[in-house]
């Protein structure tokens, strides 16, 4: 997991959002969004970026809910 901070690290209000690698394209539109609608609100943005949701999310193993998960899991594992 890769976590990014952008804003007043002193901040009281943090905004946290948890995405992956598709989504690092859409974060500096996404920040200037935030930056104008709060206009001078004072914040922290933290980003947390996972690799794989179902490994670095849950807390326990589980079967995949979908059969592509599952062929794609054996697959990286072969």
């Amino acid at each position: 997991m890769k976590v990014n901070y952008q804003g007043n690290r002193d901040a009281k209000i943090v905004l946290l959002q948890i995405i992956g690698e598709h989504e690092l394209p859409l974060l500096e539109d996404e920040l200037s969004h935030i930056k104008a609608v709060t206009r001078s609100t004072d914040f922290l943005f933290v980003t947390v970026q996972v690799d794989s949701w179902n490994d670095d999310l849950s807390p326990w193993v589980a079967e995949p809910i979908l059969e592509m998960l599952h062929l794609a899991a054996m697959q990286k594992n072969f």
